[in-house]
């Protein structure tokens, strides 16, 4: 009787040790997808002639490490431009790789990203480009939506245009 309840009890073991890593390989897939939505203030001498960022991004996330992930995202952004300097918008597409760092409960993770802007004039004439950095810390609300709050930098001829922006973005 012992030996049927010792291999009902190992059965039983496997069988809840299975379903648990199933599961936790659902939450934590090898690669995601997510396109997010994003709002940003701009700040510091961009304060000065822009007075909001509005835009959107696609990220591709690879999970190295249940704790790392390493991240590719491009995006358009548009900056609208006070009106004391002839209103209108600039837009700049930001292309950025990094990673991500999940804290102990999954939920709660450090983000840091560097890459290139680019940035057309107001109608399309010229364009420049700098180096861009955006730390940010974010936060799961499901297992589909996530929220992150970043400041986000470029370096342009000039100086810096600069952000304090929240991504609310749909992972796939």
């Amino acid at each position: 009787m012992k030996k049927v309840i010792l291999s009902l009890a190992i059965v039983a073991l496997a069988a809840f040790s299975a379903n648990a890593q199933s599961k936790e390989k659902k939450s934590m897939q090898s690669l995601r997808f997510s396109v997010g939505v994003d709002a940003g203030l701009p700040i510091a001498d961009a304060g000065d002639v822009y007075s909001l960022a509005i835009g959107g991004d696609a990220q591709g996330e690879y999970a190295a490490t249940p704790e790392v992930g390493i991240t590719l995202s491009a995006g358009v952004s548009s900056w609208s431009i006070k009106s004391a300097f002839g209103g209108g918008s600039t837009t700049s597409i930001p292309v950025l790789a990094g990673g991500r760092y999940y804290f102990s409960d999954r939920k709660v993770y450090a983000s840091v990203q560097a890459g290139v802007t680019i940035f057309t004039a107001k109608g399309g004439g010229s364009s420049t480009s700098g180096f861009t950095y955006a730390p940010g810390v974010g936060y799961y609300i499901t297992d589909n939506i996530d929220a992150m709050l970043k400041y986000q930098s470029a370096s342009v001829t000039g100086g810096n245009i600069s952000q304090v922006a929240l991504r609310v973005a749909y992972n796939f």
